[in-house]
């Protein structure tokens, strides 16, 4: 898997992939709900937006979106989240590959990291879809298990995002010091 990270590790694969995300980020999430003519549903309490969450919050949030709502949430889970998280994890791991490179540093495992989110957000999202099919029965073990993932989620991200600003602070300065020197 390194090998195929580190041949996909360019300069064009990481500025189309992180133009990819953007307009992800940007256009098709916030767009997506008004296609399928959900514009007035609010999507704002999505679970994956959340650090957690019990059967209550579950329960009134699929309440709250509504027949329409849950059907549009389940079409962008499985056509947009689940590919965007796949696309995210390689931007991601392409990225660290790359700062690693120029730091000559041997680290793999943060490359790995993206991989982990992209693994919790895709546990997270398949308790989504059970969700979203079993509604209004929604087991309580299947959202303890969807919450655990939605939190090792956002915590891996913590982890990565600290330690690519580290990675970052470290260059800069490596950069500074051999400019310095001339």
């Amino acid at each position: 898997m390194y090998s195929f990270i580190n041949r996909l590790s360019t300069k064009k694969n990481l500025i189309a992939g992180l133009l990819l995300i953007v307009i992800i980020n940007l256009v098709v999430f916030p767009f997506f709900p008004a296609l399928l003519d959900g514009s007035d549903i609010d999507f704002s309490n999505i679970f994956d937006l959340q650090f957690g969450f019990n059967t209550a919050y579950v329960i009134q949030t699929l309440t709250n979106l509504g027949q329409k709502g849950r059907h549009i949430y389940m079409l962008s889970t499985i056509f947009v989240d689940i590919p965007y998280l796949i696309i995210y994890g390689f931007v991601y791991a392409i990225l660290i590959n790359t700062v690693l490179h120029k730091l000559q540093f041997d680290f793999k495992l943060l490359i790995y990291l993206s991989f982990l989110i992209s693994l919790f957000d895709l546990i997270e999202n398949i308790g989504v879809i059970y969700f979203l099919q079993t509604y209004p029965d929604i087991s309580l073990q299947m959202v303890k298990l969807t919450s655990i993932a939605n939190q090792l989620k956002w915590l891996t991200v913590f982890v990565l995002f600290c330690c690519f600003i580290i990675l970052l602070i470290i260059l800069m300065y490596k950069s500074y010091s051999k400019s310095s020197k001339k």
